[in-house]
């Protein structure tokens, strides 16, 4: 392609620990048949400040301890609910057992532990970081 038709792109307009950063909204789905349950997750994506610290966190705790043996397959999982719950930013709709739940580190641990179809949404909702630039793109198409 000849340089008179090379576009050029704003570098801001992929700023995606910015945007991470920010958070950005899951709208959890029911775990088979997908449709929305109403409760909204607000999350920090892994390119954050917010989630390169909880995971080094994770990392500087197996160093402190000098671990001579890897970890087991449940204390890795245990790593996820707390780094999960650390970037979990706040919620709407989320009901249990019959009455609001409040948004707490504590109660997002635990809901991540307790329904793991819930952890994985996060999970990959947080590592996709199209997730987080959504509304930049919009932004930039509408120039």
């Amino acid at each position: 392609m000849p340089d008179s038709e090379v576009s050029t792109i704003d570098l801001s307009t992929l700023d995606v620990a910015s945007a991470a950063e920010k958070g950005a909204v899951l709208q959890l789905t029911h775990p088979v048949s997908g449709d929305e349950l109403g409760i909204s997750i607000r999350l920090a994506g892994a390119d954050s400040d917010l989630y390169q610290k909880a995971q080094r966190a994770g990392v500087n705790k197996r160093i402190s301890k000098r671990r001579r043996t890897p970890l087991t397959p449940e204390e890795l999982v245990e790593e996820s609910y707390t780094l999960l719950a650390k970037i979990s930013l706040g919620w709407t709709g989320v009901v249990l057992d019959g009455e609001a739940l409040p948004f707490s580190f504590d109660n997002a641990r635990m809901l991540y532990k307790r329904f793991p179809w819930i952890r994985e949404q996060v999970d990959q909702f947080t590592a996709d970081r199209g997730n987080f630039l959504q509304d930049r793109l919009t932004r930039s198409a509408k120039r």
